[in-house]
């Protein structure tokens, strides 16, 4: 089982740097709130290969 840390407590960073911090911290992974900043819903239902792009360049 792997832990991961809810991007809703990292707001005030962006997606990239919530990321990073997550990382630097020993979180093996992030559970990302799908709302803005991080993840717009609305925009990965209309364009889902934009937003995987997005985060796997991060």
């Amino acid at each position: 089982m792997n832990l991961s840390l809810f991007s809703q407590s990292l707001f005030t960073l962006s997606l990239k740097q919530a990321i990073e911090a997550t990382a630097q911290i020993g979180f093996p992974a992030i559970e990302l709130a799908c709302t803005a900043p991080h993840f717009d819903l609305d925009m990965a239902i209309q364009q889902p290969q934009k937003i995987a792009r997005q985060i796997q360049r991060t």
